[in-house]
């Protein structure tokens, strides 16, 4: 049995090492976008505290990479149950509903269909949200010295700071290094490069690693599970199951099938 000073030491030492992220007034909107037009109107989004999303059995799922995670899918979603946006542009949460608050484009998330299924199998009370992702961004981007890492900086230091701390890691991400001239070890280095820096920066959770590429075989992905370094998630890249005439995730029956993928087959 792990003792109360055990776990107040490890717990100590995760708050130490989210406290080597530097936040300031400098990481406005504007700075911290960089001109990529992420969904961020909050004018008609109901705001609620850290307290009460963390009721029950809470999920606090962050998703970052490109589209697949981001508001590019056909249909929006309005979530039925406890589920919340953290918007990683205001350090706030609000009731759940597309476009999800801090992550690009402007139509359906996959991962407010998927909230819904983590509660409605009662897996968890309570989810919250927290999408960074960036339409067409390739990996080399989220890297320590690529244009997307201070997104990653800025969510975990505003949630950290909300009490807020993840369960789950979803990468989604692969079509734009995809293609002929894809690099598996680039792939593999960079997402080696990413899974330190969250490590460093007090995110323990595990993280989904989703096969996302069209284009060519996603073996950089493969080789980053076989590496023991992130779970192997749903498939993005496949017509799917439940009906196959859906198209991809960006589709209303893609975006359903894939947020089911994840609940029932990719070990949420």
């Amino acid at each position: 049995m792990t003792s109360t000073t055990t776990i107040d030491s490890q717990r100590a030492a995760t708050s130490h090492r989210r406290d080597r992220i530097f936040f300031s007034a400098v990481d406005t909107y504007e700075n911290v976008d960089l001109n990529r037009g992420s969904f961020n109107d909050t004018s008609d989004r109901v705001r609620v505290s850290a307290a009460q999303v963390l009721q029950g059995r809470p999920a606090v799922i962050l998703i970052f990479g490109q589209s697949n995670g981001a508001n590019s899918g056909d249909a929006p979603y309005a979530p039925r149950h406890r589920v919340f946006n953290f918007n990683l542009f205001d350090g706030h949460c609000y009731a759940a509903r597309d476009p999800l608050l801090g992550t690009t484009e402007s139509r359906g998330n996959f991962a407010s269909r998927m909230a819904d299924m983590l509660i409605e199998r009662n897996l968890f009370d309570t989810v919250v949200l927290a999408p960074i992702g960036v339409g067409g961004s390739r990996i080399e981007e989220w890297t320590t010295g690529g244009a997307r890492h201070r997104r990653l900086q800025v969510v975990i230091k505003r949630a950290t700071d909300n009490a807020l701390t993840f369960t789950h890691v979803l990468w989604h991400q692969g079509e734009s290094n995809a293609g002929i001239d894809a690099d598996a070890e680039l792939y593999i280095g960079c997402f080696l490069n990413i899974h330190e820096a969250l490590r460093s920066y007090g995110v323990d959770a595990p993280i989904y690693v989703a096969q996302a590429t069209i284009c060519n075989s996603p073996l950089g992905q493969r080789s980053a599970h076989a590496l023991g370094i992130g779970g192997l998630g749903d498939r993005t890249d496949r017509p799917f199951r439940s009906n196959p005439l859906a198209g991809r995730v960006g589709q209303h029956g893609g975006q359903i099938d894939h947020a089911g993928g994840l609940v029932d087959g990719g070990g949420l």
